[in-house]
């Protein structure tokens, strides 16, 4: 298998697992503290990903730009919350 290929499954193995966590978390909490408890999450994973793109995308640069990160990461959570209602 390429590595597309194992993406792909990987992907799909998250998506499976993601309905029954949803599920179970659905049983403790009313739709709408799992939905923001769910978007916050998602917004700090995203963190990592970010920081490290920008690291490659600015090698002579060594400092950090955090508010342009946090700025993304509000914006991709606002987005996130539009499609949600």
């Amino acid at each position: 298998m390429n590595k597309g290929n194992w993406l792909l499954l990987l992907a799909a193995m998250i998506w499976g697992m993601s309905l029954v966590a949803q599920q179970g978390g659905m049983e403790h909490m009313g739709p709408w503290s799992f939905t923001a408890i769910r978007c916050t999450l998602g917004g700090l994973s995203m963190i990592p990903l970010v920081a490290f793109l920008d690291k490659n995308k600015k090698k002579a640069e060594n400092n950090f730009d955090w508010k342009r990160t946090l700025l993304r990461l509000s914006d991709l959570w606002v987005c996130h919350r539009k499609c949600d209602i």
